[in-house]
């Protein structure tokens, strides 16, 4: 005898666990890497945390090449601005062009808030700019609110459809 399959009841009150997205974090500097990743595992998202540490790298990364061939497309972009060789506004520049990569929401971080630098980045193709979190805390809290707001609230374009 075949022992039926456990029911699921779709009327519980129990949360489905989230879906793991991946973010592609565009970022040079390894403490502010490291407290991003404690953060992450602090807020209890199952989301994966890929760093690129440069625009080449991040590059790379997006177009699966090199030791990249098998790399997520990722749901969401972190780009500090300040990046060793290659302007984060540059790489916004670029990634914007690119039509297989346009759709994916790119959010700026940056230390600064001049707004030259802010309007700068929002008229190459911004979702948004935010001051750089400073420590745990603040990335834990920067997290949640983006899953919020782009994983939760947002609609996203699917990667087969982009």
């Amino acid at each position: 005898m075949i022992a039926p399959k456990p029911h699921h009841d779709l009327s519980s009150t129990e949360t489905p666990m989230p879906q793991a997205r991946d973010i592609l974090f565009v970022q040079n500097d390894r403490q502010t890497v490291s407290s991003a990743h404690e953060a992450l595992g602090k807020s209890g998202l199952p989301h994966v945390l890929h760093i690129s540490s440069s625009g080449a790298d991040a590059y790379a990364f997006l177009n699966r090449s090199g030791k990249y061939a098998h790399a997520p497309r990722p749901q969401l972009i972190l780009l500090d601005v300040d990046q060793p060789n290659n302007n984060g506004l540059e790489v916004l520049a670029e990634l914007k062009k690119e039509p297989s990569l346009a759709s994916i929401p790119v959010v700026v971080l940056s230390d600064s808030q001049q707004a030259e630098q802010i309007c700068k980045a929002y008229g190459l193709g911004a979702n948004s700019y935010i001051a750089k979190p400073t420590d745990q805390e603040s990335f834990c809290q920067l997290f949640q609110t983006l899953d919020h707001f782009w994983f939760r609230i947002s609609t996203l374009c699917s990667g087969e459809h982009a």
